[in-house]
């Protein structure tokens, strides 16, 4: 068990050094090799440990466009909830980190709660992501209240 947890953070580890810099090579192979049903972060998200989940949706935020290229698309196809968060959690940091692409992201995520079935996970994620982009700094506080 503490093997899988050590190559699960090294994972997180390597996403954060892998897009820390210049992330055009990425862009790059992108337009290079069309990827319809594989995103970067997906191994981090399915190992449900949130900080590793974290440090992919950060690396991966710094894509800008090219992440929501990726992401976008996975918030109107029928994937398993795993893969949905995994796609808000990471269009919410993109837009963090490029708030000139705040608009898509929230019309993205707004389409994909309005077909929500169920529990209203997905509108509770919404509303997460709304407060997050309208008040960053009141999130932060209720996530160290939280975490404590």
């Amino acid at each position: 068990m503490l093997h899988h947890w050590l190559l699960a953070h090294a994972l997180g580890h390597l996403a954060v050094l892998s897009f820390r810099e210049d992330v055009g090579w990425f862009s790059e192979m992108l337009r290079e090799i069309p990827v319809t049903k594989w995103t970067p972060t997906h191994v981090l998200v399915r190992e449900r440990i949130m900080s590793i989940a974290l440090r992919g949706a950060w690396a991966t935020g710094r894509l800008g466009e090219s992440a929501l290229t990726l992401y976008l698309p996975i918030l109107r196809a029928p994937v398993e909830p795993l893969e949905h968060f995994n796609a808000v959690l990471t269009v919410a940091m993109v837009s963090l980190k490029r708030p000139d692409l705040a608009s898509d992201v929230r019309a993205g995520i707004a389409e994909w709660a309005s077909r929500e079935s169920g529990s209203g996970a997905r509108k509770e994620l919404r509303r997460s992501v709304a407060l997050l982009l309208d008040d960053p700094e009141k999130t932060q506080a209720w996530s160290l209240r939280w975490c404590r």
